[in-house]
C-alpha cells in the first residue's frame, strides 16, 4: 500500500520540528551559560531554576522522540503512528502546563521589574498564551490526521493469505 500523504507530511514535519527543538534547547542552555559568565547582573534575572532545567530536559526528550517518530513514519513502522499520537498528547500537556505556570512566572518577574515593567509583562503573558495555543495546533492536527481510518489501515499488518494445502 502506498504511504498516505498525511504520514509523509507529519514524518517530515516531525523530523524538522525535532531538529529545531533540539537546536533551540542547546542554544538556550548555551546562551544562559554565556549570560551568566559575561553579564552577571542580567544572569540574575534569567537564572536556571529547577523548573527551567526540567522543562528543557522534557523538551529534549520529546524532540528526540519526534526525530525517531518522524523516521519511523517515513519508514511506515506501525509503532511510529502510535508514538506520534502519544507525543502529540505530551506536547499538548506541555503547552497546558506552560500556560498554567505563566501567572506565577509573571508575578515573580514583576517583583523584580517594579512598576515600570508591569505593562510589558502583561503583554508578554498574553503573547505567550497566544503563541502556546497556536503551537498546540500542530500536535492536535497530527493526532487527528494520524488516527483517521485510511492512515490506521495503511499501518495495519498485512492480512495473511490462506495457505494452499
Amino acid at each position: 500500500m502506498q504511504r498516505p500523504t498525511a504520514v509523509t507530511v507529519f514524518g517530515v514535519l516531525n523530523i524538522l520540528y525535532a531538529l529545531f527543538a533540539m537546536g533551540s534547547t542547546v542554544l538556550g542552555l548555551a546562551s544562559l551559560k554565556l549570560l551568566k559568565n559575561y553579564v552577571p547582573e542580567a544572569a540574575q534575572q534569567a537564572e536556571l531554576t529547577t523548573a527551567n532545567i526540567v522543562g528543557m530536559v522534557i523538551s529534549m526528550i520529546i524532540a528526540v522522540g519526534l526525530l525517531v517518530d518522524g523516521i519511523g513514519l517515513m519508514a511506515m513502522r506501525r509503532w511510529a503512528r502510535k508514538l506520534a499520537v502519544w507525543i502529540g498528547g505530551a506536547l499538548i500537556c506541555q503547552g497546558i502546563v506552560g500556560i498554567a505556570m505563566m501567572p506565577s512566572q509573571m508575578q515573580a518577574a514583576s517583583q523584580r521589574q517594579g512598576a515600570m515593567g508591569q505593562e510589558f509583562l502583561a503583554v508578554s503573558m498574553v503573547v505567550g498564551v497566544f503563541v502556546t495555543l497556536v503551537m498546540m495546533t500542530y500536535p492536535i492536527l497530527m493526532m487527528i490526521f494520524l488516527t483517521r481510518r485510511p492512515v490506521v489501515e495503511a499501518f495495519a499488518p498485512p492480512a495473511e493469505s490462506p495457505t494452499m494445502l
